[in-house]
């Protein structure tokens, strides 16, 4: 996560420059000048900062939060988008290994929580507590505590999927319904 103090004199940077290139008369003849920013974890400052322009033309501001794909939006932004992968081994009480890692999804671990797993076609959320404690290319090591999770089960993640995009990654992203039952596959284009 980007420091909010880096946030904030980046957006100051950013309404400078067009303050700035307007001033300097770069905008002649445009009937529109077009501002856009990339930000999902500060949505509401890039919208308060990039607002409100006073220069010599009309301003459209464009802002491209790369969440809004993948984050149902009410009283907080909710992930939507999940990993599931089986449990390959349990080496120790309290600890599985599961068969997804940084190449799946962010790299960061704190990235990724353990909400549910699945054995014989049945769903079950997972006990508070349960986290991934590590990612390695194609593997996930998860602290699993006394939850009831066995080797061959399920085991599915929600993904905050701000920070870095999980689509660059994949091909194909399945939509699933309630009941996880395939309903549509999305088709990532690069």
């Amino acid at each position: 996560m980007v420091p909010a103090s880096q946030t904030d004199a980046f957006l100051q940077r950013l309404r400078g420059l067009i303050e700035r290139l307007d001033r300097d008369g770069h905008f002649g003849g445009l009937a529109e000048v077009i501002v856009s920013a990339g930000t999902s974890e500060t949505f509401e400052k890039a919208a308060e900062q990039l607002s409100g322009w006073e220069i010599g033309r009309p301003v459209r501001t464009l802002l491209r939060p790369g969440g809004y794909a993948t984050y149902k939006i009410g009283p907080d932004y909710l992930p939507v988008l999940e990993i599931w992968a089986a449990v390959l081994s349990k080496p120790e009480p309290g600890r599985v290994i599961a068969g997804f890692g940084r190449r799946d999804v962010p790299s960061d671990a704190s990235f990724v929580t353990p909400t549910a797993a699945a054995s014989n076609g049945v769903v079950r959320a997972v006990k508070a507590g349960v986290k991934v404690a590590r990612l390695m290319d194609q593997h996930a090591i998860i602290e699993a505590g006394d939850a009831e999770v066995e080797v061959a089960d399920l085991i599915g993640c929600s993904i905050d999927n701000e920070f870095r995009p999980s689509f660059a990654t994949w091909r194909q992203v399945p939509v699933v319904d309630d009941e996880y039952s395939v309903v549509e596959v999305l088709e990532i284009l690069y």
